[in-house]
């Protein structure tokens, strides 16, 4: 889901409440000063389906930014990756491992990468590197 400039200055402003965890009340009084009422309950749900917070009965959970753009840019990497190595014809593999994240396998005698890498939980290796 695409994420807006409103909704980052309500995540931004959530995560300078002071805490990880804000009441939902609170959350809503703090933002009705930014943005009219009816669309405070839109943004809350963009961010929650985007990773940015959780919300559990009374309590929102602010992420982490790191966490959060990880988690929100974690899709759109893997898809560049893969659009990138099916348009230079460089044979790749994508599996997920136990914690569900992902392993990109490059496979190809060209130097692609130099070392090993993970980003936004997906790990790159090259094993014909040296």
């Amino acid at each position: 889901m695409p994420i807006g400039k409103r909704e980052l200055a309500a995540y931004l402003t959530l995560l300078n409440l002071g805490g990880e965890t804000v009441s939902i009340e609170e959350a809503r009084k703090i933002l009705e000063i930014l943005f009219p009422k009816k669309s405070i309950r839109s943004i809350l749900r963009i961010l929650l389906k985007s990773g940015f917070i959780d919300i559990d009965s009374e309590r929102i959970v602010v992420k982490e930014p790191r966490k959060a753009l990880e988690t929100y840019l974690a899709g759109y990497i893997l898809a560049r990756i893969e659009k990138n190595m099916r348009s230079r014809h460089i044979s790749y593999s994508v599996s997920k491992n136990h914690r569900e994240s992902y392993i990109v396998s490059i496979k190809t005698e060209r130097k692609v990468c130099h070392r090993d890498i993970e980003v936004a939980g997906i790990k790159i290796i090259c094993p014909n590197t040296k």
